[in-house]
């Protein structure tokens, strides 16, 4: 996963809780943080052209006469109406594992992240176990037993190809 550091507001807690999301969660998400926003903001694509975007807490108390919020209030990229509020993480993880299932535009961007983390040097482990994950959560088990082919083709392959297998062997089975 790129390191950068995220968030205007709270960078700290922000870095931490998009590190978090994206462990937690069956998606990739991205620091969408905007400075006339009062707090820090992530998000991750369901599709081309819509997001989810999680606005994050700025504070541990709630008190918005002093612009404080200790929610996480959960919208789309139209603002049409808010999805989920709460202060609880545990809560929001659960909403979002049950509402935003994993589909084939977010294991393209895993995809995408993956081949990025090639790219850069960086812990393709990491990387390769999120694009599984999401397989997984998709309904794709790469280590069940009825997946033999799929295992033996990827067990010599090196990083980028496992990408390029998944992307153009599994992917349009799903």
């Amino acid at each position: 996963m790129t390191k950068f550091t995220s968030g205007l507001h709270t960078p700290q807690m922000t870095s931490q809780l998009l590190e978090m999301f994206n462990k937690d969660t069956n998606q990739c998400w991205y620091d969408n943080s905007y400075g006339n926003d009062l707090v820090d903001s992530i998000e991750f694509e369901v599709t081309a052209d819509k997001m989810i975007i999680v606005m994050l807490p700025n504070s541990f108390v709630d008190k918005s006469e002093d612009e404080l919020f200790n929610t996480f209030s959960i919208t789309d990229n139209d603002f049409a109406d808010n999805h989920f509020i709460s202060t609880d993480y545990a809560e929001v993880v659960k909403f979002i594992n049950k509402t935003f299932k994993p589909n084939k535009h977010s294991i393209g961007k895993a995809i995408a992240e993956t081949r990025d983390a090639i790219a850069n040097g960086e812990d393709f482990e990491t990387a390769e176990d999120k694009l599984f994950e999401m397989l997984s959560a998709m309904g794709f088990d790469l280590w069940n037993d009825s997946n033999k082919k799929h295992q033996l083709a990827i067990r010599n392959l090196c990083p980028k190809q496992i990408c390029d297998y998944v992307q153009n062997t599994i992917l349009p089975q799903l």
